[in-house]
């Protein structure tokens, strides 16, 4: 897998801008978000998938 940052250097300055515009509205809102597959679930959703005692 290529690191990130070398992935970073070769978007061209609109997908720069589309990511930056994405980044903030997925901060703004985590629910719009689509969880990404064979990923660690988030912090909030561990908290819900526990069980009770």
């Amino acid at each position: 897998m290529e690191p990130a940052l070398s992935q970073l250097e070769k978007l061209t300055a609109a997908e720069t801008h589309r990511l930056d515009r994405a980044i903030v509205a997925i901060s703004v809102n985590p629910e719009l978000g689509t969880p990404v597959p064979d990923t660690p679930p988030k912090p909030e959703q561990q908290m819900q998938q526990r069980p009770g005692p």
